[in-house]
């Protein structure tokens, strides 16, 4: 196995005694397919945003057990045919790769017949029709899939099954193993290898991870060079799709974490082999950066295409729980404290990538900032009294999401009687004013 070593396995088993929540989690992925077992055919999945409303512009209700119909959650409407049904198919394409990694690291834990049975199934089942899928696709600006529409979801997807199929691959048959190799995990290798395009993108990042994800799997050389050393291949995009001082060149934090979450999927197999990226000083500085945009209230400016969402740290526990456990830099345990300010620390990335206890940590520094080089972030932050924080955007062109507001300015503010540090509820209000 190359995800978890044998020692680790023994400490999760010996953790699950003081953690059972894990097991919720992975259970919660599992039911539905247990329930409503379904391979497609054929490849008809289309594109994710086909599923939604277009009187109510909302995402519609995914139903596992109801592929015909989707429900409006306004006001209950039941929609069919296409764009919807394509999509619907996608999302099946993702509940079932979740509910395998979850089946395979719920029989890592408990070794239930069950659970490994679940992974083995579905792994077989989409060996077994992978090959006869036809490419398709036609979204603009993205190339195709076989089993998905977009060579990036089928990067995604094929990371999730290459994961389960390492934990569980020394309890299948020798004909389990080469069935899934051959037709699924070389299969959909070699269709990626010739879908790669040539640009620095977070696409290409996804793309890269997979393929060294499965050359490390399959033993493959060839895979791992193409991922790695070829142009517009991981190092190149860290060479050239990153900043001067750090910031992925979209400029936002939420691209930013996007493409360095396809770097730690590929370390989850990579860290303990010559090709793993927490060698590389300037990799360490990119997952750092985010903290010189750092506001009072220890979230990040929207920028460009963010969301609130992606407003902070939350929800980046699946890069820095493995980035601290392997390098113990305290700057990423600074930054899971953020990331766990408002929720419990318990998900399947701080119970397998992470360490048990992050250890106390001071607050992250909040200091100014001037990223005025040539071909920098472009960003520039000032911090005054009461919590003032100023940031000005001078940043170069970030690609398809970028946004026309250079000179776009960011103000926050806080106020009130306490600041925690990283509490559940800080008391304090913030204003903010964005001018583009």
């Amino acid at each position: 196995m190359h995800q978890f070593t044998a020692d680790q396995v023994v400490a999760f088993r010996a953790r699950l005694q003081r953690e059972p929540g894990i097991l919720d989690e992975l259970t919660q992925q599992i039911q539905p397919v247990r329930e409503h077992y379904r391979i497609p055919e054929t490849g008809i999945a289309t594109w994710t945003g086909f599923f939604a409303c277009p009187k109510h512009s909302v995402v519609l209700e995914f139903d596992i057990s109801n592929p015909d119909a989707y429900r409006c959650p306004v006001d209950g409407e039941m929609l069919t045919g296409e764009p919807y049904a394509g999509a619907w198919w996608r999302a099946l394409n993702s509940v079932n790769e979740h509910a395998c990694t979850a089946a395979a690291l719920r029989y890592l834990l408990l070794g239930e017949a069950d659970d490994l049975d679940l992974a083995r199934n579905i792994l077989v089942d989409y060996a077994k029709r992978y090959p006869g899928y036809e490419v398709h696709g036609g979204i603009p600006y993205n190339n195709p899939g076989k089993a998905n529409a977009q060579t990036l979801c089928d990067s995604m997807w094929i990371k999730g099954l290459a994961s389960a199929y390492d934990i569980i691959r020394e309890e299948l048959s020798e004909d389990d193993c080469a069935l899934i190799e051959r037709d699924l995990l070389h299969c959909a290798a070699e269709f990626l290898m010739g879908q790669r395009s040539d640009q620095i993108h977070n696409h290409e990042c996804i793309v890269s991870s997979a393929l060294g994800i499965l050359g490390i799997l399959l033993d493959e050389p060839r895979y791992i060079t193409f991922a790695l050393d070829t142009p517009y291949g991981l190092h190149y995009q860290l060479e050239h799709a990153v900043l001067s001082d750090g910031f992925w060149f979209e400029g936002t934090p939420g691209y930013h974490f996007y493409a360095m979450e396809q770097f730690i999927d590929f370390e989850r197999f990579a860290a303990q082999t010559p090709y793993s990226f927490f060698k590389i000083p300037r990799f360490i500085e990119v997952l750092k950066f985010p903290l010189r945009m750092l506001q009072p209230n220890n979230l990040l400016p929207l920028l460009n295409d963010s969301t609130l969402g992606r407003g902070g740290f939350a929800g980046t526990g699946n890069l820095y729980e493995l980035a601290f456990a392997k390098t113990k830099d305290m700057d990423f345990a600074r930054i899971l404290h953020m990331a766990y300010a408002e929720h419990e620390r318990m998900n399947r990335y701080s119970f397998f990538d992470g360490v048990e206890v992050l250890p106390e940590v001071s607050p992250a520094p909040q200091e100014d900032y001037h990223g005025g080089e040539v071909h920098s972030s472009g960003l520039t932050t000032m911090h005054g009294p009461d919590g003032r924080y100023l940031l000005v955007k001078h940043s170069p062109y970030g690609g398809e999401h970028d946004h026309y507001d250079r000179l776009g300015v960011a103000f926050c503010r806080l106020w009130g009687v306490h600041c925690t540090r990283y509490g559940h509820l800080p008391i304090w209000r913030a204003a903010a004013l964005r001018i583009l």
